[in-house]
């Protein structure tokens, strides 16, 4: 008999011990960078000049050369004296770009993003290989996000994948912008689905199930695109009117 309520007791505390178990496993991967709650504005004027916010991490992806270089520079030729987040140090992959393509990319370390709107001002200065840029969204890593980009020289607009570091287009169309001015961009996010717009004008929709999950929110240009960045707003689905 006292074999057997000992076994029993055993038993049980494996149980318990178990269920725990379990549930702290499921805390844990629940844990992570807090979500975007509320409507977040980056505009960059309260950022010293020179370097790129300490809540922001750049790197580089396809490249093995230089690393680029995001901070914090001033629109010297606007009477405003504007702010803005730019890439002072683009890389092209080398002569003649022999060593690779270089994406250069800079995100928010936290908190996350899942649903919602990402919109932010962008104006493209120069590049003789690539220009323009864009948003990254659910990124898990340097090497893994979703990507829309505009090119100038291409007068494309495309909303990419990036995994394992490679490339791969979802949707595109060709659209003429002003070069050298300020434009709009705005990814619109459902679940799978996304919408992608310029200058208030919806030109691009579709869906992908590869990142799922939040991730973070970036920015990106390609090559030796020079490219500034501002007011950039997120905005959760909980403050957007679907």
């Amino acid at each position: 008999m006292k074999i057997k309520l000992c076994l029993n007791h055993v038993v049980r505390m494996v149980l318990l011990a178990g269920i725990f178990l379990v549930g702290s496993i499921g805390t844990l991967a629940q844990d992570g960078p807090p979500a975007i709650l509320e409507e977040t504005l980056w505009d960059f004027e309260a950022y010293e000049l020179g370097n790129a916010p300490v809540e922001w991490q750049s790197g580089d992806a396809q490249s093995s050369s230089t690393s680029n270089i995001w901070q914090v520079m001033r629109e010297t030729d606007n009477a405003g004296l504007n702010q803005v987040m730019a890439m002072s140090r683009p890389n092209s992959g080398g002569l003649f770009g022999l060593f690779g393509r270089t994406f250069n990319l800079i995100w928010l370390k936290s908190p996350s993003f899942q649903n919602g709107e990402i919109e932010v001002q962008f104006r493209s200065l120069s590049g003789d290989k690539n220009r323009g840029g864009g948003i990254v969204w659910r990124l898990q890593d340097k090497d893994n996000y979703y990507l829309a980009q505009f090119d100038p020289l291409e007068n494309s607009f495309r909303i990419y994948f990036v995994r394992n570091g490679s490339r791969q287009e979802l949707e595109r169309i060709s659209v003429l912008l002003s070069d050298h001015d300020w434009h709009s961009m705005k990814i619109v996010l459902r679940g799978n689905e996304f919408e992608g717009y310029l200058n208030g004008q919806k030109l691009l929709s579709g869906s992908s199930n590869l990142f799922r999950q939040a991730g973070a929110v970036g920015l990106w240009t390609k090559g030796d695109a020079v490219t500034w960045f501002d007011n950039l707003v997120i905005r959760p689905q909980e403050q957007v009117m679907f």
